[in-house]
């Protein structure tokens, strides 16, 4: 016989005698961490829209900066951790971030990855953004 059949004529057996002494704890129990995982993934998804918006600003502020006529993939992306730490200071929303800017001759491309707060269990969520923009250049008058 198997455990939910026992489980079952076990169930049968209480509402027989009208005796639903504990069956509030029962309830409890069951729906209880179900609601409270609900909650942390309402948070859960609230933090990883909030570590998306800080990343993307974070890619464009570097590729602004690395775009500019003569400036170079450093200055973009010491001015995207320059970001993160003004905004992000101790990394509190965005954990272990990696900025990394490639400048070719027509584009600036500046990818931002980073780790999430995890509310959820078994969950270990990222965020990557990649952000590509036209590099300026001088064109003199005339030409």
């Amino acid at each position: 016989m198997g455990i939910l059949s026992r489980l079952r004529r076990r169930v049968r057996q209480l509402h027989a005698t009208d005796d639903d002494r504990g069956i509030g704890t029962v309830e409890a129990v069951l729906t209880v961490p179900v609601i409270v995982l609900m909650i942390l993934g309402a948070v859960q998804v609230g933090l990883w829209w909030y570590s998306r918006q800080l990343a993307e600003t974070a890619a464009q502020e570097a590729a602004r900066a690395a775009r500019s006529y003569a400036a170079t993939a450093a200055a973009g992306q010491a001015e995207g951790y320059s970001y993160l730490g003004k905004v992000d200071g101790g990394g509190t929303a965005l954990h272990n971030p990696s900025i990394q800017v490639t400048r070719g001759a027509q584009t600036v491309t500046v990818t931002v990855k980073g780790d999430i707060v995890s509310l959820v269990p078994w969950v270990s969520p990222t965020v990557t953004i990649t952000v590509t923009s036209p590099v300026e250049t001088y064109v003199p008058a005339g030409g």
